[in-house]
């Protein structure tokens, strides 16, 4: 994959009316509105952009490129220059997300005065780690695939102290996509209702995104009058679950839920379950795995596996010409998340447009203001893209809560329905 490098986008593929910020709607000629802009608009990425998450934070950042190459062929902030500084937070030496990376980054950033806003993280636990940096400088940041609800709701998750997360007090960090307490409770519906499980053998990866989606699946799940009993393995995979299974198998399992990503080893799991006589024949896990990597691992086993995830957008309009154009530029096909990265990355944009053209088509200064700018009309924003509609609540987190419920059919993830979870 790519690593951290700056450059000024010098190409669109494709030049889109932007969708407009409600609270302050972007000009239908950016160039005459914001023709006298000056200056350069610095906007930071940080995803695992190499090792063991490279390719699956890549998809992302592919997205959120994808974008600022397109507002700055049309030329969305005039005379301005969009400056994207995308940053790499795996570890040279674990190849995994890191945290103390994810610190490193984004204190480059917020040191940067030429920076406004910043999109990520991929990961939930970085996301904790840096969340405190971009508050404390006031300084947004919007992620497209960190879903843990501690980021940004008090008391959902006991190793996450959301109140620290916020040192300033005030709201700096959006989320774009659903936060796991609507997909988890979405799990145990599906569980319960539509694969009439009743006993359940729940595995974790152990880290931060797939421990907080089980536990809050075992609660609703519970709920329900279901049984569950958990396991946790490590985010390394391994070659050989045969004790997990066997636990499971004496438990009585009906079917076994995995919390956690692909690359944690589901699919390895599910293809053991398979081969082992007696095991449950039922497998659900979430959007963490709905990526091509875990039906390489579960080979034939992976037909018929459920999943919960973000709605799939990319098969009806605007979706579809995004998909397009993804295509053209990447020569690969978008994953789940790259729409998302790509509305981040929009709305964004259009909020920082819109305070551009508050002041009269200049940068407002000193940076601080034009920060804390950006932030309020991000807050306000009423969006319409490729997601559908866009708004943020007091927390911070989208307004838009469909989820897909996704099956592997002949060798593909396809979404099955798409449903509206409410809070």
């Amino acid at each position: 994959m790519r690593r951290s490098t700056i450059f000024y986008v010098p190409f669109a593929l494709f030049l889109p009316a932007l969708a407009c910020n409600g609270s302050n709607p972007a000009p239908s000629s950016p160039d005459a509105a914001l023709s006298d802009c000056r200056g350069q608009v610095t906007i930071g990425a940080d995803f695992p952009l190499s090792g063991t998450q490279g390719e699956a934070g890549g998809y992302v950042e592919n997205g959120v490129r994808l974008a600022m190459e397109q507002a700055q062929g049309s030329r969305l902030l005039g005379g301005c220059t969009i400056n994207y500084v995308p940053k790499d937070d795996a570890s040279a030496t674990t190849k995994s997300p890191d945290k103390q990376q994810g610190v490193a980054n984004m204190n480059a950033f917020v040191a940067d005065a030429n920076v406004v806003a910043i999109i990520g993280p991929y990961n939930s636990g970085v996301a904790a780690a840096e969340i405190p940096v971009t508050n404390r400088a006031g300084v947004l940041q919007v992620t497209p695939s960190a879903t843990n609800p501690a980021l940004t709701i008090v008391g959902t998750d006991p190793s996450i102290d959301t109140a620290s997360l916020r040192p300033s007090g005030n709201l700096t960090f959006f989320r774009v996509p659903v936060n796991d307490l609507l997909q988890a409770k979405l799990a145990a519906q599906v569980a319960y209702e539509t694969l009439g499980a009743r006993k359940v053998y729940d595995v974790d990866d152990s880290e931060s995104y797939g421990a907080d989606i089980s536990n809050h699946f075992d609660e609703y799940f519970k709920a329900r009058g279901g049984a569950v009993l958990r396991s946790h393995v490590p985010s390394s995979p391994a070659s050989d679950y045969g004790a997990q299974i066997e636990e499971a198998k004496r438990f009585g399992a009906d079917l076994v839920f995995f919390g956690g990503i692909s690359e944690s080893g589901p699919g390895v799991l599910r293809a053991q379950l398979q081969r082992t006589a007696g095991a449950p024949s039922k497998f659900l896990t979430d959007d963490g795995a709905v990526t091509p990597k875990f039906i390489t691992d579960a080979g034939p086993a992976a037909e018929g596996v459920v999943a919960t995830g973000e709605a799939n957008v990319i098969d009806a309009e605007p979706g579809k010409t995004f998909a397009a154009q993804y295509r053209q530029r990447f020569h690969q096909d978008p994953q789940e998340y790259s729409p998302f990265g790509y509305e981040a990355a929009r709305i964004v944009l259009t909020a920082i447009q819109g305070v551009i053209a508050d002041n009269a088509g200049k940068l407002p200064a000193p940076i601080g203001d034009f920060r804390t700018k950006v932030i309020k009309k991000l807050a306000a924003t009423q969006f319409d893209g490729v997601l559908g509609h866009t708004a943020f609540d007091a927390n911070g987190d989208t307004t838009n809560t469909r989820f897909g419920i996704y099956k592997v059919a002949n060798g593909k993830w396809a979404q099955q329905q798409s449903v509206t979870v409410p809070p």
